[in-house]
């Protein structure tokens, strides 16, 4: 029973952690994990497919073409939300990083404790042999 309280302990305070880390987020790292998130989803995919459709559709009729073939402006549209959505991207998986660089120090701790009572687990049964 004890062992099952000491689990849900620990369960309880990562997520603390993991909460407030997430709570500590500036204003950019919030809107770049956002969009970052957004880019994944079908939705996402399926609006831009759309949009290039409906633009295609316009400029490859007589009279109302306003970007004609072969589509600078929709090219120089796409490009620019390719560069900034890279960024947002990156700027997500550098947090992402810096969080995991941190539990991974946490992981090194916790082992060397490990290490250390095994040890002297280890020593008091050799003493007891």
């Amino acid at each position: 029973m004890q062992n099952t309280s000491t689990t849900l302990r620990n369960i309880k305070a990562i997520c603390d952690l993991e909460k407030g880390a997430l709570d500590r987020r500036t204003f950019s790292a919030r809107l770049g994990d956002l969009i970052a998130t957004q880019a994944g989803r079908i939705w996402f995919i399926v609006a831009h497919a759309i949009w290039f459709g409906i633009w295609l559709f316009f400029n490859l009729h007589k009279g109302t073409t306003f970007d004609p073939f072969p589509f600078a402006f929709l090219t120089m549209i796409v490009s620019l939300e390719s560069i900034f959505l890279s960024l947002f991207i990156l700027m997500s998986q550098n947090r992402s990083t810096i969080v995991a660089d941190q539990r991974n120090h946490l992981d090194l701790q916790i082992n060397l404790l490990s290490e250390d009572e095994n040890t002297k687990m280890l020593l008091m049964l050799q003493a007891l042999c």
